[in-house]
C-alpha cells in the first residue's frame, strides 16, 4: 500500500474542512447558533449542498489516491480561489448580501493562502513525479531514474572501484555488475559507496553504507548477448537525514519525470539549426534522439511545436548516450535553463501527463 505524503493528507483534510468553515460562517453571517443545524442548512440551496457532498468526495477520493479527485481538486481549487477573491471584493464593495466581518475575512484570507500554497506545491511536484499515475510511480516515496550516477565502492577485503548506476533514487540504486564485480557483491552484504553529484558543475560527494538486498539477471535485448547482473542495493547514509534530503532534492530539481513524446524539435547553436526529435520530456530536462553528439556543458536552444503552441527553450546537454545504452536510442540528455513560453510548456506537461505513459 502507498504511504501518503503529508501534503496530501493536509490538502484532503482542507478540502474536507471547506464544507464546515462554510457552515460557521454562514451560522455567522446570519446570526445563527451553530447548535441549530436546520435553520442554517436551510439557507443553502441545492447546489450548495451538492458542491459540500462533492468535496468530501474529492477528499476521500484524493487519500484513495484516484486521478479524477487530483483533477478535480485542481479544478476547484482554483475555482474556489476565484470565487472566495470576488466575494471578498463584492462585500468590501457593499454589493453582497452577506454582511461580513473581521472573523470572516480572516477565515478566508487564511484559506486561500493555504490552498494557493497547496495548489503550487501539488502541482510541481505532480509534473515532477507523478503520484496519481496509473503506473503506480511516483512521490509517494523514492522513484527511480534511469540515471547514470558515478558511484565509488569498496568492501572490508579493500577491494574497490567506480561504476555507473543504471537508476537511482535517494533510498537505492540499481547497479550493473561486471563479471568481477559478481563475485564481489553477494546479497545482505554491506559496501561503502561514494555518490558522485555535480550541481552547477561543482562535484558533491555523498558516503553511504549500501546493503546489497538483491542480485538480478536480465535478458538481453541482442542475441547472443550475456545476460546482465544487476545488483539491488539500499542506502543507509554516513551523515545521517541530512545528505538523504540532500540527494532527494537534487533528483526532484534535476530529474523529474520524463513523459513520453515524439516531437520534431529544433536544435540550435551558434546559430546553426539541426534537426531531432524529442524521446521525452519533463519540467526540467528532455532528451533528444540524436547520432551526432554535442559536447557535454554545450549551450543550445531548443524549440518544438506542441498542442498549444511553439515552445522555446535554452538549454545545456549534460549526458549524452552515443550507444543508445539504457533502453534509448543514441542521443543526448538535456538539462533546462528558461522556457520562454512557460503557460504553453506547462499545459503541455498537464497534457502528457494526462496521457501518463512515462519514458524513463
Amino acid at each position: 500500500m502507498k504511504r501518503i505524503p503529508i501534503i496530501i493528507i493536509i490538502s484532503s483534510t482542507l478540502i474536507a474542512f471547506i464544507p464546515v468553515l462554510g457552515f460557521i460562517l454562514v451560522a455567522h453571517s446570519k446570526m445563527i447558533p451553530v447548535s441549530e443545524f436546520s435553520r442554517i442548512i436551510s439557507h443553502y440551496n441545492i447546489f450548495q449542498l451538492l458542491f459540500n457532498v462533492f468535496l468530501i468526495a474529492v477528499a476521500i477520493g484524493m487519500l484513495r489516491i484516484q486521478k479524477w479527485s487530483f483533477i478535480s481538486f485542481i479544478v476547484l481549487g482554483v475555482c474556489f480561489l476565484i470565487y472566495s477573491i470576488i466575494l471578498i471584493s463584492l462585500s468590501l464593495l457593499g454589493l453582497s448580501s452577506y454582511e461580513f466581518h473581521v472573523f470572516d475575512y480572516t477565515i478566508l484570507l487564511v484559506i486561500i493562502s493555504v490552498l494557493f500554497a497547496s495548489l503550487a506545491y501539488i502541482i510541481r511536484k505532480e509534473l515532477s513525479m507523478p503520484y496519481f499515475s496509473i503506473l503506480g510511480r511516483g512521490w509517494r516515496l523514492s522513484r527511480r531514474e534511469s540515471l547514470p550516477i558515478k558511484i565509488e565502492w569498496n568492501n572490508d577485503l579493500g577491494q574497490k572501484g567506480y561504476c555507473l548506476t543504471e537508476n537511482i533514487s535517494s533510498k537505492g540504486c540499481l547497479l550493473p555488475l561486471t563479471e568481477s564485480m559478481e563475485i564481489i557483491f553477494l546479497p545482505y552484504t554491506e559496501i561503502e559507496i561514494k555518490l558522485y553529484f555535480y550541481e552547477n558543475h561543482i562535484l558533491k560527494v555523498i558516503p553511504v553504507i549500501g546493503t546489497i538486498l538483491r542480485i538480478e539477471e536480465t535478458l538481453p535485448v541482442v542475441l547472443n548477448q550475456e545476460a546482465i547482473a544487476k545488483a539491488g542495493i539500499i542506502f543507509k547514509y554516513v551523515n545521517g537525514r541530512k545528505d538523504e534530503k540532500w540527494v532527494s532534492n537534487f533528483l526532484d530539481e534535476k530529474y523529474s519525470a520524463r513523459y513520453a513524446t515524439d516531437l520534431i524539435a529544433s536544435l540550435i547553436q551558434n546559430d546553426i539549426t539541426m534537426s531531432t526529435r524529442l524521446f521525452n520530456l519533463s519540467r526540467t530536462g528532455m532528451y533528444l534522439i540524436r547520432d551526432e553528439m554535442l559536447p557535454e556543458k554545450t549551450e543550445v536552444i531548443v524549440e518544438f511545436n506542441t498542442n498549444f503552441g511553439r515552445v522555446s527553450c535554452n538549454a545545456q546537454v549534460v549526458w549524452t548516450n552515443p550507444k543508445g545504452l539504457y533502453d534509448k536510442p543514441p542521443g543526448m540528455g538535456i538539462q533546462i535553463l528558461k522556457v520562454h513560453q512557460y503557460i504553453k510548456f506547462t499545459i503541455y506537461l498537464f497534457y502528457l501527463a494526462y496521457l501518463d505513459e512515462v519514458r524513463r
